[in-house]
C-alpha cells in the first residue's frame, strides 16, 4: 500500500511524501495516484490563468530510497550489523584500494548517517506520544544511553580511517560525517527537550540536565575538532545553517535517485495535427473542385471560393485539433520521468504525470461523495462554483532491478517527495485580516478576524491491493498556508 504525509514547507509550499513498498516477489509494481483539488472560483484559477506549463514550473519531485528504521539499541549493540558492515568496508579498503572499494566506503559512511538520523526521527515520535513524565523519562534515558554509545563507537573508527593506507577522500568523507552526525544529534536532542515540555518543567529535571550535557559535549567536540558548525547566541549563524544544509545534502545524496524528464504524447500530438490538417484539406479541395466545375478556371468566383476555403481550412483544422485533444487528453500523460540508479545508470522504473482541469460532471461518484460539502458550502458553490484540478501520477517500479543494483543497501521501499508552490493561488485573495466588533463585558470593542480560503483535496490510491481514498483541506490566506487538516472519511 501507499503511505503519505502532508505538511506545509514554508509559507506557500505544500509537501506530500508518498512511501511505496518494494514488492520483491513481483517483477514490477505499479502505483497510481489521482489528486483532485477543489479550488474556489474566487481565486481565479482556470485553464486560461493556470496552464500546464505554469503548474509544472511550480512543482518539484524527488525520489529517494526508504531505508528500514533500526532500533537505537540495535545500532549501539556490540554485534550491530550497521557498524559491522561499515567497519568491514573500511578495513577492506586499507588492504586493497580500488575504485569500487573507495565508492563502497563512501556509500557506507553516508548510509550510516542516514540510518542513525532516521532512526532518531522515528524515536522522537515515540517520545512525543509519552503520556506520563515517568514514560518520557524512561524513553529519554534509553535515548541518551544509546546515542552516547553510537557516537563513541563511530568515533573509534578514526583509528582505521587514520591509517596511512586509507584513501584521502574517504578520510575527508568520514570527517564530514562525524561533523554532520554531531550536528543532527544535537538538533534532535533539542527537539526531544521541546517535545517533553508538555509534562511541565518540574517533571523534566530528571533528564533535562543529561540532555543539555549531551548537547554541550557535542558543541565542545566540534570546537575541539575545529568544525565550523557551532551556533553562537547573538549571531545570525548564517555559516552554521549553510554548512548544515550542505552536509545534509552530501550525506543523504546516496538515498536520492537520478531522474530524467521527457515529454510524452508527442507522436500522438503530431498524428492529431495530421488528421486535422487532412480533414481541413479535404474541405478546401472539395470547395475548389466544385467551384471550378461550376464557374471554370480563372474566374472571380473561383478566386473568391479559394480564398474563403483557405480561411475556413485553417479554422477547421484548429477546431478539429482542439476537439480531438479534449477527447484524448484524459488518456495520455504530459510527461514521463525515467528513474535511474547505480554507477552504471541502471533503469529502475518510471513515472508518468498529467495535469488538467475537469468538470464536476466528469467526477467519479466516489470523489463526489468524498468532497462531502456541508449545506453552506454547497449553496455557495451553486452560486460561485469551484474549479476541479486533476493531477495524475503512475509509478512503475522494477523491484528486481533494485536487488541487483543496490544489493549492499538495505532498501525498504521508495519515498516520492512532491512539492507544489501555491503562491499563484493567493494573488487575488482578500486581506488576511478583517475588522470585527465583539461584545466586551457591558460594552463592545473592535477586533480583527482571520479571512481564510479552503482548497480541498481528495486523493485516490490504486495498487495491486485495491483502492484507497484520503481527504485533506488546505487552509490559507494571502499571507500563506495557515494549516493543513486531515479529514476522516464519512
Amino acid at each position: 500500500m501507499i503511505e503519505e504525509s502532508i505538511r506545509a514547507s514554508g509559507r506557500f509550499q505544500v509537501e506530500i511524501k508518498y512511501d511505496y513498498k518494494l514488492e520483491r516477489d513481483r517483477k514490477h509494481t505499479t502505483y497510481t495516484i489521482e489528486t483532485y483539488a477543489f479550488v474556489p472560483n474566487s481565486l481565479d484559477v482556470s485553464r486560461e490563468t493556470y496552464p500546464k506549463y505554469l503548474f509544472y514550473r511550480d512543482t518539484q519531485t524527488y525520489i529517494r530510497f526508504k531505508i528500514p528504521i533500526v532500533m537505537l539499541s540495535d545500532i549501539a549493540s556490540v554485534d550491530s550489523s550497521t557498524f559491522d558492515v561499515l567497519e568491514k568496508s573500511l578495513k577492506d579498503l586499507t588492504k586493497q584500494k580500488t575504485g569500487a572499494s573507495v565508492q563502497d566506503c563512501e556509500n557506507q559512511i553516508r548510509l550510516f548517517c542516514c540510518i542513525v538520523k532516521y532512526s532518531i526521527k522515528d524515536y522522537i515520535a515515540q517520545v512525543e506520544m509519552a503520556e506520563t513524565p515517568a514514560d518520557a523519562e524512561h524513553l529519554i534515558e534509553y535515548y541518551h544511553t544509546n546515542i552516547v554509545k553510537i557516537l563513541h563507537r563511530f568515533r573509534k573508527l578514526d583509528k582505521i580511517v587514520g591509517q596511512p593506507s586509507m584513501d584521502g577522500r574517504v578520510r575527508s568523507i568520514y570527517a564530514l560525517a562525524d561533523e554532520y552526525s554531531s550536528i543532527f544529534i544535537a538538533q534532535y536532542t533539542f527537539d526531544i527537550l521541546e517535545k517533553s515540555r508538555k509534562h511541565g518543567d518540574d517533571n523534566t529535571c530528571g533528564y533535562r540536565g543529561a540532555l543539555l550535557g549531551l548537547i554541550r559535549e557535542e558543541e565542545r567536540y566540534r570546537t575541539e575538532k575545529s568544525y565550523p558548525s557551532v551556533a553562537i547566541a547573538g549571531s545570525n549563524n548564517e555559516e552554521f545553517i549553510y554548512r548544515r544544509g550542505v552536509l545534509k545534502r552530501m550525506m543523504e545524496s546516496i538515498l536520492f535517485l537520478n531522474t530524467r524528464v521527457r515529454p510524452e504524447g508527442r507522436v500522438t500530438e503530431q498524428v492529431i495535427y495530421t488528421m486535422a490538417a487532412g480533414v481541413a484539406m479535404v474541405f478546401a479541395t472539395a470547395v475548389a473542385f466544385l467551384t471550378q466545375q461550376k464557374y471554370g478556371n480563372f474566374t472571380m468566383a473561383f478566386f473568391v471560393a479559394l480564398v474563403v476555403s483557405y480561411m475556413f481550412k485553417d479554422r477547421i483544422k484548429e477546431l478539429i485539433r482542439m476537439y480531438i485533444n479534449k477527447k484524448v487528453q484524459g488518456r495520455y500523460f504530459d510527461q514521463k520521468i525515467h528513474i535511474y540508479g547505480g554507477s552504471g545508470g541502471s533503469r529502475l522504473g518510471f513515472s508518468r504525470e498529467s495535469f488538467q482541469f475537469i468538470s464536476e460532471a466528469a467526477l467519479q461518484p466516489e470523489i463526489h461523495s468524498l468532497r462531502n460539502r456541508d449545506p453552506l458550502t454547497r449553496i455557495n458553490n451553486e452560486q460561485l462554483g469551484e474549479k476541479v484540478i486533476l493531477y495524475r501520477k503512475t509509478l512503475k517500479i522494477f523491484s528486481r532491478n533494485f536487488e541487483q543494483v543496490y544489493h549492499s543497501v538495505p532498501v525498504d521501499g521508495l519515498t516520492d517527495i512532491w512539492r507544489v508552490n501555491m503562491a499563484r493561488f493567493v494573488r487575488k485573495m482578500d486581506n488576511p485580516k478583517k475588522p470585527l466588533f465583539i461584545l466586551d463585558g457591558d460594552g463592545y470593542r473592535k477586533a480583527k478576524a482571520s479571512k481564510v480560503y479552503h482548497i480541498n483535496l481528495v486523493i485516490k490510491y490504486v495498487t495491486s491491493h485495491g483502492e484507497q481514498y484520503k481527504r485533506f483541506r488546505i487552509v490559507l490566506n494571502r499571507s500563506g498556508i495557515k494549516r493543513i487538516e486531515k479529514i476522516d472519511n464519512i
